[in-house]
């Protein structure tokens, strides 16, 4: 019933481990402050929180390519009615939001980790802004801002950078965002076309009617009964009725 395929969902959905793998460690690997003295976790610990991040977020494609998230995707479709086509687009859509948040995540954590095993120079972002003993969620958001900021090239943060390790890393963050960007673009672009193939062709398909009668100059009495005809015939999707038919065996067809 749909009651217990809520219920299955709700108790089989992977949402902490998807928290403890991707959102704590980063947050633990950039700054760690035990109470109000200002004293930080040694680097040596450091270094080892941050490996371990690493290889949880590496273990993230085989988490979002294994059957359990293939599972939980039918079940989303059972639960709240939706088509194959609109959940499938709404997973990619998310996918990519969720890519690119996730992208800057990283490269926010990656602001704040250079100047910190360089033990906050003085030419660098944290040492200028007078972060250096700010609590780690004030660090950690506006090393998230510097990095959207580059990312998105609509600035450099709070100041351009001067020493040359922000300098490479937000030439880094630059590159990165920019390609991030043309993937976004291009991947949205394929969503679009491919969500409803059928009016697309139909609109196509008219489109060359349309053209064909301005070429003829006919009448606009003619015009609007092959208008109607079209309109009434495809209802604005058009598909290959025989194609399909064709591929189906006899029993199916009939």
């Amino acid at each position: 019933s749909l009651y217990k395929t809520k219920l299955r969902f709700l108790r089989k959905w992977p949402l902490i481990n998807f928290i403890e793998k991707i959102i704590f460690p980063p947050l633990g690997a950039v700054l760690y402050q035990v109470d109000a003295m200002d004293w930080r976790m040694p680097r040596t610990l450091f270094l080892i929180n941050s490996i371990l991040f690493i290889n949880n977020s590496v273990s993230l494609k085989k988490l979002l390519h294994s059957t359990a998230i293939l599972h939980h995707f039918e079940m989303w479709t059972n639960v709240f009615h939706m088509t194959y086509d609109l959940a499938s687009a709404m997973v990619r859509i998310m996918n990519l939001i969720g890519m690119m948040l996730l992208l800057c995540h990283w490269d926010g954590c990656l602001q704040f980790l250079v100047p910190m095993l360089q033990d906050f120079p003085p030419d660098c972002w944290v040492t200028r802004n007078k972060m250096v003993n700010d609590t780690w969620g004030q660090q950690y958001s506006y090393a998230l801002f510097k990095a959207m900021s580059h990312m998105l090239c609509i600035g450099y943060g709070l100041y351009p950078p001067i020493g040359m390790a922000d300098v490479w890393l937000t030439i880094l963050s630059m590159i990165v965002g920019a390609t991030c960007f043309a993937m976004f673009v291009g991947h949205a672009t394929a969503l679009i076309q491919s969500l409803d193939s059928s009016r697309r062709q139909y609109q196509e398909k008219y489109k060359q009617v349309e053209q064909y009668m301005s070429f003829h100059k006919l009448p606009a009495d003619m015009r609007q009964r092959i208008h109607d005809y079209y309109e009434h015939r495809y209802q604005g999707k058009m598909f290959d009725e025989e194609s399909i038919l064709e591929e189906l065996n006899e029993p199916l067809r009939e």
